[in-house]
């Protein structure tokens, strides 16, 4: 939903000249970890991650370089530590990779601009806890639960994108908000309500 929000402008003042001519990449986790590369070799084989994740960044790193404003969004954040490490180098997960990129406290400044989101238990549990170094170089943002109507406004948005393969009726997009309020202790995620329509 934030990066939505950016990429319509939906932001208040202070955001706007930010985030004003950005535009909006999304790195999909499960697709970086799955399928097979152009040679056939497994994503979990040692080296076809890290290549994946190499060619993205040195993309966004040449664009930042030529001006251009572009910002990378990472759902599921908590899920680049570990994927793509190996036994014989447990250190060179997506979350590595990420810090090399990414300014510190020495005064190094970023190569790239990344928005990322995960809720606040996970980034406590695999983020601040098992790697502070990269913890620290975020600036947490607390985004409130939406509330059902928001819920909504968020599922109207993805039906959107698969108007060309499937009918998404208002009364499902309400059943599914109304469902995973009623059965699921977290039902206002958009992620539960997406994932009841997606299984119904």
């Amino acid at each position: 939903d934030l990066a939505l929000r950016i990429e319509q402008g939906k932001l208040s003042d202070e955001f706007k000249e930010a985030f004003k001519g950005a535009e909006i990449r999304s790195l999909d986790m499960q697709k970086l970890t799955g399928g097979k590369d152009n040679d056939g070799k497994d994503a979990m084989y040692v080296g076809v991650i890290k290549g994946r994740v190499d060619r993205v960044l040195t993309e966004l790193k040449e664009a930042k370089e030529q001006g251009r404003k572009i910002f990378l969004f990472i759902d599921e954040f908590h899920k680049v530590k570990g994927a793509g490490n190996s036994m014989n180098s447990p250190s060179s997960d997506v979350a590595n990779m990420l810090k090399e990129y990414l300014g510190d406290a020495t005064g190094r400044t970023n190569l790239i601009q990344l928005i990322c989101a995960t809720t606040t238990e996970e980034f406590q549990t695999y983020i601040q806890k098992q790697d502070g170094a990269l913890a620290s170089r975020f600036e947490q943002v607390q985004i409130k639960e939406p509330t059902p109507e928001e819920n909504k406004a968020m599922m109207r948005n993805t039906a959107k994108k698969y108007a060309d393969k499937v009918q998404v009726t208002e009364s499902a997009i309400e059943a599914s908000v109304r469902y995973a309020e009623q059965y699921d202790p977290q039902g206002s995620d958009p992620r539960r309500s997406t994932g009841l329509l997606v299984n119904a």
